[in-house]
């Protein structure tokens, strides 16, 4: 009789658990798919769901998940956190005691997906991946380092292909960049043997030192 009073305890208690305290179970036995489901039920029967984007992060992070993608994560943190802002104090302490959410777990999840998305991007090491990063990603704490590695990266390129149109490419792209002015100098080299190759006087005139020069 107590083993059945315990199992039915036990039923009750599970279908008492709110989506997201189930699908957060469903995750930690890698139940993904029970856990997706549940959540996109969820997101089905209120406005705001702090608590379902919160869970659906951790699920696009998990390692184990076939579908884990870090932007996916990243997506649903952002929901989360504007949802949260909207959310009623008395529903955020409920969703803070059923599975941990608050303001601080909420950033913490927010800082570990930047901290992913900016390892992806050094593991590519290319503009391409760094400047994603910076346009997912503006305020993230990596930010001046992935500017530096891109900006350094870009004036490369504009190096090895050492022409004055690379080099005007990269000053037009990146004004800011540390490289800015050593681009600049190798601009005005090659622009002045470009435009005065035939060697005449009137290729010296101030006609184009005025047009084609870039001024420091």
């Amino acid at each position: 009789m107590r083993i059945v009073f315990l199992l039915l305890l036990s039923f009750f208690l599970c279908n008492a658990c709110s989506p997201t305290k189930k699908a957060l179970q469903h995750i930690e036995k890698n139940k993904f798919q029970e856990a997706r489901s549940l959540l996109k039920k969820a997101l089905t029967k209120d406005s705001l769901n702090a608590d379902v984007y919160y869970v659906l992060a951790q699920l696009y992070l998990d390692t184990a998940y076939n579908q884990y993608n870090i932007d996916s994560s990243y997506a649903y943190v952002l929901e989360a956190q504007s949802d949260y802002q909207l959310t009623q104090a008395k529903t955020r302490a409920k969703q803070q005691k059923q599975i941990g959410l608050d303001s601080l777990s909420l950033r913490q999840l927010h800082l570990l997906n930047d901290s992913l998305a900016y390892q992806r991007a050094t593991r590519n090491h290319t503009v391409t991946a760094y400047q994603d990063f910076l346009n997912q990603h503006p305020n993230a704490m990596q930010v001046s380092e992935a500017t530096r590695f891109r900006n350094q990266l870009a004036y490369q390129a504009a190096s090895q292909l050492d022409t004055y149109v690379a080099y005007q490419d990269f000053m037009n792209g990146y004004p800011e960049a540390e490289e800015y002015s050593m681009a600049q100098e190798r601009y005005n080299t090659l622009i002045f043997r470009e435009k005065t190759r035939s060697g005449d006087l009137q290729s010296y005139s101030a006609g184009f030192l005025g047009r084609y020069l870039q001024s420091a």
